[in-house]
């Protein structure tokens, strides 16, 4: 019975290191080497486009706070660029409180842009520049 633990445990362990070392795919194809506690994230999203600039805006609640948002530029050579929201969830435990969360990133263009592509949990998000 002893052996049956001692091997359980070992198991358990492995399964818990490889997790934390999992490469996850974005969306739009392309591979990042993530913590497990790191996912695409859910969100509504603006973009404006101003002095030289794009920017975009999202915006959205997690169900509790603690949680870290980011966009990540996809690594395609294409313009507009394309871009993956992701959050990083909380690594200890938090209390449960509805948390509205904000974020924004920018690229340079000259020339105006009709709309920029966001990927995120619910898919792609195809966002009109005003």
């Amino acid at each position: 019975m002893q052996r049956f633990f001692i091997s359980l445990l070992l198991v358990l362990s492995l399964t818990f290191s490889l997790l934390s070392q999992e490469t996850k795919n974005t969306a739009n194809g392309s591979q990042h080497k993530l913590k497990s506690n790191t996912e695409l994230c859910k969100a509504t999203y603006q973009a404006k486009q101003d002095t030289g600039y794009v920017f975009i805006f999202a915006s959205g609640e997690h169900g509790t706070p603690g949680y870290r948002t980011f966009f990540k530029q996809s690594k395609k050579d294409i313009f507009p660029p394309e871009f993956s929201f992701w959050h990083i969830k909380p690594e200890k435990i938090v209390i449960q409180v509805p948390t509205s969360f904000s974020d924004s990133t920018k690229f340079r263009s000259k020339n105006p842009v009709k709309s920029v592509t966001v990927y995120d949990a619910t898919g792609r998000h195809v966002v009109k520049v005003q």
